[in-house]
């Protein structure tokens, strides 16, 4: 990666490492040129917004990264609901080991939390369209209910999931009993027919958008 979007992600992954021995509120534009080796006035022509855009775009980056480990490690899911599973459960484990995530939480919950609920939107139409096409899929093999609106479906599923990702409640979702629980009645139950939500499908990858 080179020129001013290496130069961007550099600084963004710089950011993140000084969040780990810092937190976030302590971290300086200081701290980031002295991190990263690019200069204060070279970080604040790239992020004309301040320290504040810093911080979003470095929140968002270490979200869309972990996204992408999810979607790669649910591919082989062979209908809608399996992968929902497997999403449930991956992200909830690795939320759960991600060390400079729980530090935050612990440490600064005031600080992290507004800047989730900021991206929250941002993510869950991230997640909504990363669902949408496979939601089409079992609609096209007819097990979605009648009267289904993917575009609603996939948001109202995608809030659902990070809902539980974030905050599972008293739900034990590194038990695999209790995520098939969740997803096939609390997040599916409305979506589904109950043929798609007992018997698994046909493996099926959406075409590529053009």
């Amino acid at each position: 990666m080179t020129g001013q979007l290496g130069t961007t992600v550099a600084v963004l992954e710089a950011t993140l490492r000084c969040f780990s021995v810092s937190g976030i509120a302590k971290t300086t534009i200081d701290d980031v040129a002295a991190a990263s080796g690019v200069s204060r006035a070279t970080i604040y022509r790239m992020f004309q917004g301040g320290r504040d855009e810093l911080v979003r775009d470095a929140v968002t980056l270490e979200i869309q990264r972990f996204f992408l480990r999810l979607t790669s490690a649910i591919d082989d899911a062979v209908d809608f609901a399996s992968r929902m599973e497997s999403a449930v459960h991956f992200a909830h484990e690795n939320i759960q080991n991600h060390r400079l995530y729980q530090t935050m939480l612990a440490e600064e919950p005031g600080v992290l939390l507004p800047l989730l609920t900021t991206q929250s939107e941002q993510v869950r139409d991230m997640v909504a369209g990363y669902l949408a096409p496979y939601l089409k899929l079992e609609q096209q093999a007819g097990r979605t209910l009648s009267g289904v609106d993917l575009l609603a479906a996939s948001q109202y599923v995608a809030r659902l999931t990070i809902s539980y990702i974030v905050n599972p409640g008293r739900d034990d979702l590194m038990n695999p009993d209790i995520v098939r629980r969740v997803v096939r009645r609390q997040m599916l139950g409305g979506i589904l027919t109950a043929d798609a939500l007992s018997r698994p499908g046909e493996p099926g990858v959406p075409p590529e958008s053009s």
